[in-house]
């Protein structure tokens, strides 16, 4: 369905997080010295993977090290990363990233994160119906081949202990992650969410795969991935996709309501020492993806960064994706149901939907 593209008045804020380095010596990787300063130190590459096939696309920014080339916040010019994408316009005021997975031969179904789908929760662990948007408000947008496309949403599926153990009153309003990062009382638990889109949503074959963690690759391993969003960067300043590809995964947790990946790649320029925030305002929701040698995987959604922190540099890991191998199972449930709102409804199923 073609609509005459509209204008976005505002974009979401990304979540904060306040994090300590630690250390305080210096150690050797690769023929680098780097200083323990900067949590965590960098792991020398376990194995070797294969290369993605967007390695070399244009970029804005570039630098080749011991620990991979690393492409960052430029417009994409590859056609194959815009189909792994769409942009989510959510009543003409928030943008939002997706990944659409699923095609049915009637409607699409996309992954995104929680936050950019609930309004507010009064209940510190169980999300009402109402309290997520309309999906009417909510439109997927796409250029593929240079043609703007844009489907309308028929409904969104988000687990009942999104922001587990909080309440908030305005939109994407979950409280912060504490200081430790990891985990805390409050914070951005569970953030992922579904959304089924009316028709097709760009070219199904060309999706990326959903997979068990089985098939991810090795923690702490400094594996390619690819990070896509359709945020604003300091360098574009306008909404368009963007593009980083980075190393995998310097810390995953699996602590109660929290299931997270932390990707990002480490500037090891002298003036500007540290790890580099990948999300952007607007990225929420984006993809991570893992190439396997012949399809990409989808291995997690942005959930949260500094804010105003795009393209800074920490001395921590300063960038918090959803383990989406984690909600494997509650996803296919949903998407492989003869009747999803129903399953929702199931007691068992810890699913909201609107």
């Amino acid at each position: 369905m073609k609509l005459e593209k509209v204008s976005l008045v505002a974009l979401i804020s990304i979540m904060t997080v306040a994090c300590n380095g630690g250390g305080g010596s210096s150690s050797q990787v690769g023929g680098i010295a780097y200083s323990s300063n900067f949590d965590p130190n960098p792991y020398p590459q376990a194995k070797e993977y294969p290369t993605p096939p967007v390695w070399a696309i244009p970029d804005l920014v570039r630098n080749s090290a011991n620990y991979g080339a690393k492409i960052a916040y430029g417009d994409s010019d590859s056609e194959q990363v815009k189909r792994l994408t769409a942009q989510l316009n959510i009543g003409n005021q928030y943008i939002c990233s997706a990944a659409p997975v699923y095609y049915d031969g009637k409607g699409t179904w996309l992954v995104t994160a929680a936050h950019c789908l609930v309004k507010d929760k009064t209940d510190e662990n169980n999300l009402q119906s109402t309290e997520l948007v309309s999906s009417k408000e909510i439109l997927v947008e796409t250029t593929i081949n240079g043609e703007w496309n844009a489907n309308n949403v028929t409904a969104i599926f988000v687990p009942r202990d999104y922001c587990y153990g909080a309440s908030f009153s305005s939109f994407a309003g979950c409280p912060n992650f504490t200081s430790d990062y990891d985990s805390g009382a409050t914070g951005e638990g569970n953030d992922i969410g579904l959304i089924y889109a009316e028709g097709k949503v760009g070219l199904p074959e060309d999706y990326a795969k959903l997979a068990p963690q089985s098939e991810f690759p090795e923690a702490y391993t400094m594996a390619p991935i690819l990070s896509v969003g359709n945020g604003i960067t300091e360098n574009n300043g306008s909404a368009g996709t963007t593009y980083y590809v980075t190393n995998y995964l310097y810390r995953k947790t699996d602590n109660e309501g929290y299931h997270l990946l932390y990707s990002s790649y480490f500037n090891d320029s002298p003036d500007n020492m540290g790890y580099t925030s990948l999300v952007c305002n607007g990225d929420s929701g984006g993809g991570d993806y893992y190439w396997n040698g012949s399809n990409w995987i989808l291995i997690a959604t942005h959930s949260f960064a500094p804010l105003e922190g795009c393209g800074k540099v920490y001395n921590y890991l300063p960038s918090g994706s959803t383990n989406v191998g984690y909600y494997y199972d509650w996803i296919k449930l949903i998407i492989d149901s003869k009747n999803p709102a129903s399953t929702c409804n199931l007691s068992s199923s810890n699913c909201v939907y609107r």
